[in-house]
């Protein structure tokens, strides 16, 4: 193989494909990116995936040889990107190994051979949905993902049920969700009916990071795994078929009882302005409404603080339900929208909607905070067991 292409052309297709590789070295040849020329087409086709994502991207190239290689991703990345010349030229030697030459830098790598790569197939799908704007739907949802979950793994997916050009997006992590709803176009093979996907995280991260901020995104769907395209990019993972909670049965069961609208700005920033202990995951925050305010309190075991936020509409609730801290500030800070109604049920449940978007949080039991009385007693405690401690080393 021999090949010579532009370094800025390759470059920016070059780094759509970084993130896709695998963080761990296990297998040898998953740690490289597969390299084939194409002397008819004049271009170069570059693959590179880790055990469950897959990516492939095409670039320009005056192909003076045609051939395929394996060269480990991360070292051709940062030659690339570090070579001074405006064009760089690799080719193959006998000797299993790769010259890379740009201006006066000229390395050699090893290789490996390009029949033990794992080629991914690309399935051609039987549906497809567009979708504008990706990275902001996983902006809007990635942070009501479940973290861990590797015994439920539907719930490190985002949701999207679509339906009539309009996809809503779910995710849950069991303790809260959120929903977004988006425009998407629709092409289905066969008839038309209500689509189901589940988009793993890690799929749906890796693409919002390559994409441009508008770019469309086309999600295939096959028996077996999600195909996504978007400017000569081609990407895939396998499908989630496990079971995911129906968001709509869930919603139709929350009815406010108490409600009220506060500015989102401010009720960040009064969420902000609450000190919480960040090694404390107990801490929770205190929540009630009154006929003019939203009161907030926070308490964990080293400090207590409340403040207020100006309310409108509301219908203040005789007493205060408990919400984990982190999590609702999360979603105060990511719900799009000036204006927020608060809702909430005679359960304690939380639901905060905007015009496109919604979070839903059930309410905690209140973490155990020892009071003044309790810390007195404990140093009591603390006392008689270390006068009885000396007592017993003196007399030995």
């Amino acid at each position: 193989m021999h090949i010579h292409f532009s370094r800025a052309q390759a470059l920016s297709a070059l780094k759509k494909l970084q993130p896709a590789l695998p963080k761990d070295k296990l297998i040898p040849q998953l740690a490289g990116i597969l390299l084939e020329a194409d002397a008819d087409r004049k271009e170069v086709t570059a693959t590179a995936r880790s055990t469950a994502l897959a990516a492939r991207i095409s670039f320009p190239s005056a192909v003076q040889k045609s051939g395929s290689t394996v060269i480990n991703g991360s070292l051709l990345c940062q030659l690339v990107e570090k070579f001074s010349g405006d064009d760089v030229d690799i080719r193959t030697v006998p000797s299993e190994n790769v010259i890379l030459q740009s201006g006066r830098s000229v390395f050699t790598l090893a290789t490996l051979p390009a029949a033990s790569y794992p080629k991914p197939a690309f399935s051609e799908a039987s549906s497809t949905i567009t979708v504008t704007n990706f990275p902001k739907l996983v902006r809007c949802t990635a942070f009501a993902l479940m973290e861990n979950c590797s015994e439920k793994p539907a719930y490190g997916c985002i949701r999207l049920d679509v339906a009539n050009n309009r996809a809503i997006a779910t995710t849950t992590n069991l303790e809260g969700f959120t929903q977004v709803a988006v425009p998407v176009t629709v092409e289905e093979k066969a008839p038309e009916k209500p689509l189901l996907v589940l988009v793993p995280a890690y799929a749906a991260k890796y693409i919002s990071s390559v994409l441009d901020a508008k770019e469309a995104l086309t999600i295939g769907i096959t028996e077996h795994e999600l195909v996504f395209s978007a400017h000569g990019l081609l990407a895939s993972c396998p499908v989630c078929k496990s079971e995911f909670l129906n968001p709509s049965m869930l919603l139709q069961h929350v009815k406010p009882s108490y409600s009220a609208l506060v500015e989102r700005d401010a009720f960040y920033e009064a969420l902000q302005s609450l000190e919480v202990s960040a090694k404390d995951p107990r801490a929770t925050i205190d929540l009630g409404l009154t006929a003019d305010s939203l009161t907030l309190q926070c308490t964990d075991l080293f400090s207590r603080t409340s403040t207020s936020v100006p309310a409108s509409a509301a219908q203040p609730m005789p007493r205060v339900f408990y919400y984990r801290e982190d999590a609702l500030a999360r979603a105060v800070q990511t719900l799009q929208g000036s204006v927020i109604r608060i809702g909430i049920t005679q359960d304690g449940a939380l639901l905060l909607r905007t015009k496109e978007q919604l979070y839903l949080q059930m309410a905690r039991s209140r973490a155990f905070i020892p009071s003044a009385e309790d810390a007195k007693k404990k140093g009591v405690k603390k006392s008689a067991q270390a006068k009885q401690a000396a007592a017993k080393k003196k007399a030995a």
